[in-house]
C-alpha cells in the first residue's frame, strides 16, 4: 500500500513510549507494529558491557548484551532495529537503536547508552523486544512502514471488505481548549491522533462529561493549569502515555485548583510507554480523584505530586503486573508534597513477583505527612526481596495508615526508614534544597501553619527516630504484618487468620454486617462505604460497568 505524502515521521536514536510515527487502527482497534516476540519479552543472556553512566568521563557509549538462539541473525542492521528493553531497573523502560549485531559471538551492540546502563541489579533477568521490522511481520494483526519507498506492509487480521482503515499522522491534540471558560463537551468519541486526545489549558471550569478517547499515541486527556476543570463519566482506553493528567494549583500559596476527575472508566491505558504513565496522575494542589475503575496496565494506576489532593473511592486492580519496585498508587521524592489522603479505595490483584518487591501504595523517597485511611487491599504487593508491603514507605516519615482492611496481602505494611545520614545523602542527590526552600518554603507559612510535621526536618535527630503510625486496622489472614519503621500495636488493631464476618468473601463483597463490628478496629472497618465504591449510576452514566467477580489472579501470581 503506497502512502503518498503523508508524514511518515521518523525513529529517533533513543525514546520512551512510541516515536511520532504513524499508527494504524482497523475498525477501531490498533494493530501491532512488527516486532519479535510476539507475546511477551526475550531475555538477555548476559552483559558483555554496561554502557556509559550518565556524565561520565569519556564519550558516550550503549551498552553491549549475548542473547540466546538465532533470531537476531535475520535482522537487517542497515535498514533499522530498536529494541525496547528494561535495561537497568524493571521500574523503566526505553527504547534503543542497535549499532551492530555479532551472529558468531552473539552479541547486541545498542547505539546509544541507556540512562542506568544495562545492569543486572534487580532480581528478574533484563528483558527487551524488537521492533518495527519487516522480518517480523509474521502474525495478523502487524504491520511495518518502509520509510524509504514509503510502502505500508499490512497483515489483516481480517477481512477488509467494508472496514474503516485509519492512518494517524496528526501530531497535535485532537481537540485543544486554552483559556476558555464553562465550556462543555459531552458524549464525544476522540480517537486515533499521535498527540493527546483531548488538551485543557489554563481557563475556568471546563467540563469533559461522558466522552470516550482512545487508541491515541500520546495521553488521553491534559489539564495545565486553571481552576475547577472536570473529566466525568468517560472512558479512556487504548492510550499510549496515560489517562488524565491533572495539574493546578499555586504550590507557594498552596491555592487549591479543584480540578476532579470522577466517575471514570481509564484502562490499558500504557500501550506504549510501559511505566509512568498513569491513569490519573494529579500535579499541583487540592485535586481530587474519585469514584473511577482503573485496571490493565503494566506499571501505575494513580500518580500524585503535589499537596492536599484527595483520592477517594475509586477501584483499581490488575496493575503492576509487569514491573517491579513499584506501586498502583505512587508518589515520592518531594517530602514538601504533603497532606495527600488516600481514602475509602478498593486496591485488589497488584503486583508481581519479579524479586524486589510492589506495592499498592507507594511512598516513595522521604514522602511525609501523607494519610491512607479507611482503603481495602485484597491480595495486593509483593514483600520481593526487600521491606515492601501492600503500603509502602521508603525513607519517609509521619504518614498514617489508620481504618483500613487487609485481605490476604504478603506484608501488610512495610518501609524501609532512613538514618539522618541516608536523609542527608538523599536530600544532595535530589535537590531538596531547591525544592524545599526555592520551588517553595517549608520553613515559613503556609508550610509551617499547614503542615506542621514539616517543622524542624532539616534537624538531626539521633535520638528520635522518625516513624510512620498505624492504627484501628484490620488484617486479614495475612502473611505478614508489618516490617521497618511503623509503629503499631495489637491494642489498636486487629489480627486474625479467620474470616471476621464478611457479608459474602467468595463474591468479594468486603462489608461486615452489624453484629461483626460492636467496636474497635471492626467498627472503624464497618464505616467504609464499600457498596458505594468505583462507577455508580448518575445521568451521565446510566449503567456502569459492572466487572466479574472473583477474579483470578495474575497468571504471574499463579503457583
Amino acid at each position: 500500500m503506497g502512502l503518498g505524502d503523508a508524514d511518515l515521521g521518523v525513529f529517533p536514536l533513543q525514546f520512551r513510549g512510541a516515536p511520532a510515527a504513524p499508527e494504524l487502527f482497523v475498525n477501531d482497534a490498533r494493530m501491532t507494529l512488527a516486532r519479535w516476540p510476539n507475546e511477551g519479552w526475550a531475555t538477555v543472556a548476559g552483559i558483555a558491557d554496561p554502557g556509559t553512566e550518565p556524565n561520565a568521563d569519556e564519550p558516550p557509549r550503549g551498552g553491549a548484551f549475548e542473547y540466546d538462539g538465532d533470531r537476531p541473525a535475520r535482522w537487517d542492521v542497515k535498514t533499522g532495529v530498536w529494541l525496547v528493553g528494561y535495561w537497568g531497573y524493571d521500574w523503566y523502560e526505553e527504547a534503543i537503536q542497535v549499532r551492530a549485531i555479532d551472529v558468531g559471538q552473539r552479541q547486541i551492540a545498542l547505539a546509544a547508552p541507556h540512562v542506568y546502563t544495562i545492569r543486572p541489579d534487580n532480581p528478574a533477568p533484563r528483558r527487551y523486544r524488537a521492533l518495527n521490522l519487516l522480518e517480523e511481520l509474521d502474525e495478523p494483526g502487524e504491520y511495518y512502514i518502509d520509510r524509504a519507498a514509503r510502502v505500508l506492509y499490512f497483515w489483516p487480521p481480517e477481512d477488509l471488505t467494508g472496514a474503516r482503515i485509519s492512518l494517524s499522522t496528526l501530531r497535535e491534540p485532537l481537540i485543544r481548549l486554552a483559556n476558555c471558560r464553562h465550556v462543555t463537551l459531552r458524549g464525544l468519541t476522540v480517537q486515533e491522533g499521535l498527540g493527546c486526545g483531548i488538551a485543557i489549558a489554563d481557563g475556568q471550569s471546563v467540563a469533559v462529561e461522558a466522552c470516550t478517547v482512545r487508541n491515541v499515541r500520546d495521553k488521553g486527556i491534559t489539564i495545565d493549569g486553571g481552576v475547577e476543570h472536570r473529566v466525568e463519566a468517560c472512558d479512556l482506553y487504548g492510550t499510549g502515555t496515560g489517562g488524565v493528567v491533572a495539574q493546578g494549583g499555586d504550590r507557594r500559596t498552596l491555592t487549591p485548583a479543584r480540578h476532579v476527575v470522577l466517575n471514570c472508566h481509564i484502562h490499558h491505558f500504557s500501550c506504549h510507554q510501559r511505566t509512568y504513565a498513569s491513569a490519573i496522575h494529579l500535579h499541583g494542589v487540592g485535586n481530587r480523584a474519585a469514584y473511577n475503575l482503573v485496571h490493565d496496565a503494566p506499571h501505575m494506576a494513580i500518580g500524585l505530586h503535589g499537596n492536599d489532593h484527595l483520592v477517594e473511592g475509586n477501584v483499581v486492580h490488575h496493575v503492576c503486573i509487569e514491573t517491579d519496585d513499584c506501586g498502583a498508587l505512587y508518589k515520592g521524592r518531594d517530602p514538601s508534597g504533603t497532606n495527600n489522603v488516600i481514602r475509602h479505595n478498593f486496591w485488589h490483584h497488584i503486583g508481581n513477583p519479579l524479586g524486589h518487591g510492589n506495592a499498592a501504595v507507594y511512598l516513595d523517597d522521604g514522602d511525609v505527612g501523607d494519610r491512607i485511611v479507611g482503603n481495602v487491599f485484597f491480595r495486593c504487593g509483593e514483600p520481593g526481596k526487600g521491606n515492601f508491603g501492600s503500603v509502602f514507605s521508603h525513607g519517609g516519615h509521619d504518614n498514617t495508615v489508620d481504618g483500613n482492611l487487609f485481605i490476604e496481602c504478603r506484608r501488610a505494611i512495610g518501609s524501609s526508614p532512613w538514618s539522618d545520614k541516608a536523609r542527608k545523602k538523599h536530600a544532595e542527590t535530589f535537590d531538596w534544597r531547591r525544592l524545599l526552600l526555592e520551588d517553595v518554603d517549608i520553613a515559613r507559612p503556609p508550610y509551617t501553619t499547614r503542615y506542621p510535621w514539616l517543622i524542624g526536618y532539616w534537624d538531626m535527630l539521633p535520638d528520635r527516630p522518625r516513624q510512620n503510625r498505624a492504627r484501628q486496622n484490620v488484617f486479614v489472614m495475612c502473611g505478614e504484618i508489618s516490617s521497618g519503621n511503623w509503629t503499631w500495636s495489637p491494642e489498636e488493631n486487629l489480627v486474625t487468620d479467620r474470616d471476621p464476618g464478611f457479608r459474602d468473601a467468595a463474591a468479594g463483597d468486603f462489608r461486615l454486617d452489624t453484629d461483626a463490628a460492636k467496636g474497635g478496629p471492626l467498627a472503624a472497618i464497618a464505616r467504609i462505604p464499600f457498596a458505594r465504591l468505583g462507577l455508580y449510576a448518575s445521568p451521565l452514566r446510566p449503567e456502569p460497568e459492572r466487572e466479574p467477580w472473583p477474579y483470578p489472579p495474575p497468571k504471574s501470581l499463579n503457583g
